[in-house]
Formats: structure tokens, sequence, C-alpha cells
């Protein structure tokens, strides 16, 4: 009987956390759109990041800054970790996001990993964010960044 109700306090404490991380999400998507029922938190996949190089998931994160040119990439940050973020591409250049959606919450699907950004990269990115002629002058190392290549984003609904 006590294993019995031991299985049960354990399957529903398992539910439980599982059912936070299943919740219906509604939004608009671009590219593939988000095929996983479930996903984590920025913050949880940047601890996973910091244990290996490469991971294949779904995250929910807040935009914080958005290519003004055309969408063709964004940044997304933990409020609690305003030092680090993640810098997203969208697969095969294949799709973009609007471009007002700083701020908003997003979950997205793909992969994230570590990478080295080449300084004409980074001056390219900086200059699609609007940056002066002075601060993107200001570039002059590469710089290891974590990534991630999105196949889907869905922009959370207000």
């Amino acid at each position: 009987m006590n294993k019995f109700l031991l299985a049960v306090v354990a399957l529903l404490c398992t539910t439980m956390v599982y059912g936070q991380k299943v919740k219906k999400v509604d939004g608009e998507d671009f590219g593939a759109g988000i095929t996983s029922k479930t996903y984590i938190e920025f913050s949880e996949m940047m601890g996973d990041l910091n244990a290996t190089d490469t991971l294949n998931i779904t995250v929910r994160a807040t935009v914080s800054e958005v290519c003004k040119m055309k969408g063709c990439w964004m940044k997304l940050a933990d409020a609690s970790a305003s030092d680090t973020d993640v810098m997203v591409r969208f697969k095969d250049y294949g799709f973009f996001v609007p471009k007002d959606i700083d701020g908003r919450e997003v979950i997205i699907e793909g992969k994230a990993y570590s990478t080295v950004i080449g300084v004409d990269d980074l001056r390219h990115y900086a200059e699609d964010a609007g940056k002066s002629k002075e601060e993107i002058a200001k570039i002059t190392e590469d710089e290891t960044q974590y990534a991630f290549l999105a196949t889907g984003v869905r922009v959370v609904a207000d």
C-alpha cells in the first residue's frame, strides 16, 4: 500500500512539473512554427549550454533586440542575468520576425550552441541594430557568443 501511495504521489508531482511546460501558448508563428509541446525557460537553457556545446531545444525567452533593417535576427536575454544574451538567426535565412518585438516573449525551436563571431559580422549586426559609426568602429576583436539557429518562432500573444 505504501509503495502504491508513493508511486501515485511521484506521478502527480511529475505531472504538475510537466504540465507547467506543456501549457498551450497562443501567438503568431514564423518559420516552421513550434512543433514541440514542451519548452524550457531561458535560464535553464543557459545552464544546460554551460554543460554541453550544442542543444536541440525549445525555449521561452524575452527578445532584447531585433534587426531593425529586416527582422533577420534577434537577441534573447534573461531579465535576471542582463549580461548574458543569445544571438538568434533563422534557418536558411528562410524567415524573418517583426522588427518591433523588443521586450516581447517568444518561444523558439531549434539548435542552441556557442560560436565565435568575427569582427565583420559583429560590425554588420551593430549596423543593423542602428549603432553609431563610432560604436561600430570600436568593434575590433572576434567574440565568443551563445547562438541559436531557429527553425520556428512563436511571438507570444500579449
